[in-house]
């Protein structure tokens, strides 16, 4: 895989990325969180000096039998006009998230590269400590396995929404249990402190946030991945860092619309 081909696909794996599925239904749920339906962010990617793709992330809103609310959180990213004439790539992400239960029922990825598709579904079942995996290309049988995954709720992008809503205070340590589709592990989440970044609007104050990550290959991570938060209640992810064994990759904000009814900006 090239390395913004690579650079691309992490980052539908770490970013809340993707518009949303279904639609607005049944009876509203009180649901108290940070984030929510309605909420939309713009990152533009970068592999090293090199914008590499755009990437927009959607929290949607749909209504599954007994399961209750559910939001499908949606990336979709593309590789840039002059990248994608070397090598294109297209991601169509969702994690669909439980408000209620803070957890993921599991993802699906879409992946369209070289003109070539590709297709997972995750299912997960924290209480089994299992998850289903189908994947399927077309014009190939399916493929499905069965992993044991210890208790995981998350996947990497509901992970990162499912920080959002917990104090993060400096010096705080989250763990939490994560499935990426191959592997389970705990992804270590530490509050660093308050630092100064760059955005799309100027240099804003942020909490830094160091995660722990045990990608393996081309995604392995040389040091612990960045992600800065604005400082307020919201922790809307502004900027991401993370130097791989493919190089640099850098994600920046661009874009913000809040939660429908509610007014923020970071």
């Amino acid at each position: 895989m090239a390395p913004p081909a690579a650079s691309l696909m992490l980052l539908a794996a770490l970013l809340p990325f993707e518009g949303a599925e279904g639609s607005a239904g049944g009876s509203p749920e009180m649901i108290e969180s940070v984030f929510g339906p309605g909420e939309t962010l713009t990152y533009r990617v970068r592999y090293g000096f090199i914008e590499t793709a755009r990437a927009t992330v959607e929290v949607g809103k749909d209504r599954r039998g007994n399961l209750g609310e559910v939001w499908p959180i949606t990336l979709d990213a593309s590789t840039t006009r002059l990248v994608g004439r070397l090598y294109s790539l297209d991601t169509h992400f969702v994690t669909h998230y439980l408000p209620r239960e803070e957890r993921t029922l599991g993802f699906d990825r879409d992946s369209e590269e070289r003109g070539g598709l590709r297709v997972t579904r995750v299912r997960l079942d924290p209480r089994g400590n299992k998850a289903v995996v189908i994947r399927e290309t077309p014009g190939e049988p399916a493929e499905q396995e069965t992993y044991d995954t210890g208790p995981a709720r998350h996947d990497i992008a509901s992970a990162i929404f499912w920080l959002r809503d917990r104090p993060l205070n400096v010096g705080d340590v989250e763990r939490v249990r994560i499935f990426t589709g191959r592997k389970a592990w705990d992804l270590v989440a530490t509050v660093i402190g308050l630092d100064r970044v760059r955005t799309s609007s100027g240099r804003m104050e942020a909490k830094l946030v160091r995660l722990k990550t045990y990608f393996e290959g081309q995604a392995a991570a040389k040091r612990d991945i960045e992600v800065w938060m604005t400082n307020d209640d919201h922790h809307i992810p502004v900027a991401l860092r993370a130097d791989l064994a493919l190089g640099s990759l850098r994600a920046d904000l661009l874009d913000y619309s809040p939660p429908s009814g509610m007014s923020h900006q970071p």
